[in-house]
């Protein structure tokens, strides 16, 4: 009897700890509560699209791995895009990889080639959201810090770029 109890206890301890996936509706508000701005969403052929800005900054919230039924999903991956007008593609490799091989660095940057602005750093996180993870304001709290993080670190290497370029230098 004390074994059936005890494996109770166990299926409602772990049995509540699972993740719930998240709808766009619930992450569209999420968005909102945390003072993102111009919060929009669609959801196309069962993956749903968030657009939003902080802070000026656009960005994209895409949720995949849906459910056909309900459209909640398991993974909630954030992505921010930046032209940088002063630096080629290959000096913006070059950085991409400087940011991503740092001790600790927030999210992934790469260098979008589909871009007709020119040179574009991203920044990516992808958030699966499973055993004890849920979608919430620990996640949109994490992507406004690695927005601010990624916008310091290219503003800084544009600045460098130009002191660089007036001193006679090169990277």
């Amino acid at each position: 009897m004390r074994f059936l109890i005890a494996m109770l206890g166990v299926v409602l301890l772990f049995g509540s700890a699972t993740a719930k996936p998240i709808t766009i509706d619930e992450a569209m508000k999420e968005l909102r509560d945390r003072g993102m701005q111009s919060v929009d969403g669609v959801t196309i052929l069962g993956e749903s699209m968030v657009n939003a800005y902080h802070k000026k900054q656009g960005f994209r919230l895409k949720l995949t791995g849906c459910d056909s039924t309900d459209h909640a999903c398991k993974v909630a991956t954030f992505q921010a895009c930046k032209e940088v007008a002063v630096l080629s593609r290959l000096q913006l490799l070059e950085v991409a990889n400087a940011y991503n091989n740092q001790n600790d660095p927030r999210g992934s940057m790469y260098v979008d080639n589909k871009s007709v602005l020119g040179a574009t750093a991203c920044i990516k996180t992808r958030n699966v959201l499973d055993d004890e993870d849920k979608f919430s304001m620990a996640d949109v709290f994490e992507w406004q810090l690695t927005i601010r993080d990624f916008l310091k670190y290219i503003d800084s290497e544009e600045a460098s770029n130009s002191v660089r370029s007036i001193m006679g230098g090169s990277r």
